[in-house]
Parts: structure tokens; C-alpha cells; sequence
């Protein structure tokens, strides 16, 4: 998705539009895998099939579980864990052009009935407490400079005997590796989730299939038609220095 950043970061509705034209085009000759309605250029590049499922899986995800997603993207995990583990899911986005972007991609994916899209800061979401089976967020707590707030808003939001699974970069650097691990490791335990786990998820990357080379192309080809494709680059987020690892965390709260 790097080629695709700058337009997703900032005109996000274009983006989904443009994506979801050339996706439509694309499905006419090649169907899209199920649980990937867009080829996976809704997703950050870390949110790969391989390691939302193994988040899912530790993170015993089942269907007809209830889930709240935390999304500083398109919504694309929202809509796997729909797809693949048959879950209802409330995802929120502190982004409103980002949240609009995401439902366009939940309409076009016909995934209404699944997946509903808000608009809230991550440190006081509008839910009922206790009104959710898990809770997860795929690299959305980043750019927060202090996670503790969010894990405990996230601990007031899961019900008791629930659990989160969360999927982070993490800097190589020396020492904030281990220190930025540490700081989410004690957050969790400080709201009070127990059985606290990391997991480290890099592993061998998946070569790119074809037609999502395609996809990409025309894409681009699409958004350039309706204003310049000259965008300045956009770092979403505060940014991970060279050399970040991926790692997954899981948490129960207590029955």
C-alpha cells in the first residue's frame, strides 16, 4: 500500500472510492478472495491473512462474538474478522473522513449487517460497559504517546471473562524495543486484564499476487484522473524508525 499512502492519508474517501471502482472492474474477470473483498489494499501492510489469523486464533475469536475494533486505517480487519470469523463488529475511528471511507467500504463489501463504523477518540469511546465479548486493534495504538488510557477504556468495554488482542510495530531501536513492549505489557496489567501475552509476529512475508499489482495500477490510474497524482508524501502516525518488528498482544479480564 505504500505507493497508495499519500492518497489514503489525505483523501481518504477518495481512496475508498477509487478503490472500490477498480475493485469492481477487477472482479469481473477475477473474483476476490472472501475474506479480503479488496485484493487487501484496505489493510496496513502488517495486516496480512497469515497474522490476523494467528491475532484471531490466540485471541479466541468465534462467531457470534461481539468485537470492538480500534481502526486508524479503512476498517479492512473489521471487515476479515466479519468475513472469516463470522463475528459482529463496532469499529471506531477518531478520524471522521476515515470513518466515512471505512462504511463506504463496508456498503460496497455488503457487510452492513456485520460491521457498523463511529466516530471516537480511542480514551473515551461511547459504549456500554461491559457490552463486548473481546476487543482488538490492529496497529492503531502507535501513535498514542500513552496507551494506559485506551487499554482502560477498552478494559471497561469487555465484559468480564472477555479478552483483547492488540497488533503493534515496535522500533529495533536499542532499548525502545523492549521499553515500548514493557509500557503496553504494564498498561494492560495496570486496567486489570490478566494472562497478559506477546507474541512476536514477523515471520516470512507472502509474495504479492499479481492481480493486486494490477489492482494497485489502476487504482492510482483512477485517483490521478480526478486531481493530481503528484500527492506529497504523508507519514501516518508519529513513525517507526528503520527496522520495526510486529508483535501481538493478548489479554483476558477477569470473570
Amino acid at each position: 500500500m505504500d505507493r497508495l499512502r499519500p492518497f489514503a492519508a489525505t483523501a481518504p474517501r477518495r481512496f475508498a472510492e477509487a478503490l472500490s471502482a477498480a475493485t469492481n472492474e477487477i472482479t469481473r474477470r477475477t473474483p476476490a478472495p472472501r475474506d479480503f473483498p479488496f485484493f487487501g489494499l484496505d489493510h496496513s501492510p502488517g495486516a496480512d491473512a497469515r497474522r490476523l489469523e494467528r491475532l484471531s486464533e490466540l485471541g479466541i475469536f468465534r462467531i457470534y462474538e461481539r468485537v470492538l475494533d480500534l481502526s486508524v486505517a479503512f476498517g479492512g480487519p473489521a471487515r476479515w474478522l466479519a468475513r472469516r470469523r463470522g463475528c459482529s463488529v463496532i469499529s471506531f475511528d477518531p478520524n471522521s473522513q476515515r470513518a466515512a471511507a471505512s462504511r463506504l467500504l463496508v456498503t460496497r463489501a455488503h457487510l452492513e449487517r456485520s460491521v457498523a463504523v463511529g466516530v471516537a477518540g480511542f480514551g473515551k469511546l461511547p459504549v456500554a460497559t461491559a457490552s463486548f465479548t473481546h476487543a482488538w486493534g490492529v496497529e492503531a495504538l502507535g501513535s498514542a504517546d500513552d496507551a494506559s488510557p485506551i487499554v482502560a477504556e477498552l478494559f471497561r468495554a469487555v465484559r468480564p471473562g472477555g479478552h483483547v488482542a492488540l497488533q503493534e510495530w515496535i522500533s529495533s531501536a536499542p532499548g525502545n524495543s523492549s521499553a515500548r513492549i514493557d509500557g503496553y505489557v504494564a498498561a494492560l496489567a495496570a486496567a486489570g486484564f490478566l494472562d497478559v501475552r506477546v507474541v512476536a509476529a514477523d515471520g516470512p512475508e507472502v509474495d504479492e499476487a499479481a492481480i493486486v499489482g494490477i489492482l494497485r495500477e489502476r487504482v492510482i490510474e483512477l485517483l490521478g484522473e480526478h486531481g493530481s497524482a503528484e500527492v506529497p508524501p504523508v507519514r501516518v502516525g508519529r513513525g517507526i524508525e528503520p527496522g520495526p518488528s510486529l508483535v501481538q498482544l493478548f489479554a483476558r479480564r477477569p470473570s
